[in-house]
C-alpha cells in the first residue's frame, strides 16, 4: 500500500530528500526504531509547539513501533503504539489545525487499522486544506480502489493528472486500479512506467519499508497480497494470480483496545474544529 497512501509530499519529502528539518532523522528508518524514536520524542519536548516535530513523531517513530510490532505479534505493544501515534497526531491537529498533512498521516494511519472509511475521510478532510495538490486525490483513489469504487477511482486519478501529477507514485496507482480492474497487461505496463521513473518509491508501501525489494510486478503483487493492508482488499485479483492473502488476526482485547483509541481520537477530533467557521472538517460520529 505504499501506495498506500501514501501521500507523495511525504513519501518525496522523507523517502527522498530528507524531513524539512536537519534535526529530524530521515525515514522510514526501521534498523534502530527505539534510537530514532528517542531522538524524535527530545525534538517533540524541545519544540512542544511544533506541529511538525509531533508528526515526525508519530509517523517516523510510533507508527513504525506499532507495525513492527504487530507483525512480531506483540498486539500489547502494537495498541501501545497506535495509540501513541494517534494522540500526537491529534495534537499536531490542534496546533495546526488547517494542516493538510496531519490529516494525511491520520489517514494513513486510519488505513493500516483497515479502517478505510475513516481513511478516505482523513484525505478528504487534508484536500480541503490543499486543493490544488494532486496528492490527494490520488490518496482517495486508492481508497476508492480497496472498496471497490472504480469509477470514482478512475475519476479521481484523473483528475490528480489534470493537476500535472506526472511520477511514479501516480503510475502506481493506476496500476493498482488496473490491477484491480483483471487487466494484467496494462497493470504491468504501468508498474513498469513506474519503477523506471523512481525505483525508490515502490520500495515504500503504506509509508513503510517494504520487507524485500520490489523490482517486477510480481514482486508487488505478492507484497500486496501478503499485506493486511492491501491484499483483503484487492476483491479476487491476488485469488486469480493464485496468491495467499494476508488478514489480520487480533485478540478480542486488541479490537477492544483499538475501538476506545478510534473513539477517542474521533471525539478529540471533533472538540478540536467545533465551533471553528474558518476551518471544518469530516469527523466520524
Amino acid at each position: 500500500m505504499k501506495a498506500l497512501f501514501a501521500s507523495l509530499l511525504l513519501i518525496f519529502a522523507v523517502a527522498c530528500a530528507g524531513t524539512t528539518s536537519s534535526n529530524v532523522p530521515s525515514a522510514p528508518q526501521v534498523q534502530n526504531l527505539p534510537a530514532t524514536v528517542a531522538k524524535l520524542e527530545a525534538i517533540r519536548d524541545r519544540n512542544p509547539r511544533s506541529s511538525e516535530a509531533r508528526v515526525q513523531l508519530a509517523s517516523n517513530g510510533y507508527y513504525l513501533l506499532a507495525r513492527k510490532a504487530l507483525d512480531e505479534s506483540r498486539q500489547s505493544d502494537y495498541v501501545e503504539n497506535l495509540g501513541k501515534a494517534y494522540d500526537e497526531l491529534i495534537e499536531a491537529a490542534r496546533l495546526a489545525p488547517n494542516s493538510p498533512d496531519v490529516q494525511t498521516w491520520i489517514g494513513i494511519v486510519d488505513a493500516y487499522r483497515d479502517d478505510l472509511d475513516a481513511s478516505r475521510r482523513s484525505f478528504k478532510n487534508a484536500q480541503r486544506f490543499d486543493k490544488q495538490s494532486p496528492v490527494h486525490d490520488l490518496n482517495i483513489a486508492q481508497m476508492d480502489i480497496y472498496q471497490g469504487k472504480m469509477t470514482s477511482a478512475r475519476r479521481r486519478i484523473k483528475i490528480a493528472r489534470r493537476k500535472g501529477s506526472r511520477g511514479a507514485y501516480t503510475e502506481l496507482i493506476e496500476c493498482l486500479a488496473a490491477w484491480r480492474e483483471g487487466d494484467l497487461v496494462d497493470a504491468r505496463d504501468l508498474f513498469d512506467v513506474a519503477y523506471g521513473l523512481s525505483p525508490q518509491v515502490v520500495q515504500v508501501w503504506d509509508e513503510a519499508p517494504v520487507s524485500a525489494p520490489i523490482e517486477s510486478f510480481s514482486d508487488f503483487t505478492h507484497y500486496c497480497c501478503s499485506n493486511h493492508t492491501c491484499g483483503p482488499h484487492m476483491g479476487d485479483a491476488c485469488k486469480e494470480m493464485n496468491l495467499a492473502v494476508k488478514h489480520r488476526s487480533l485478540s478480542d482485547e486488541t479490537i477492544r483496545r483499538e475501538l476506545e483509541i478510534e473513539m477517542k481520537r474521533a471525539r478529540e477530533l471533533r472538540e478540536i474544529y467545533k465551533g471553528r467557521s474558518d476551518v471544518q472538517i469530516d469527523v466520524e460520529e
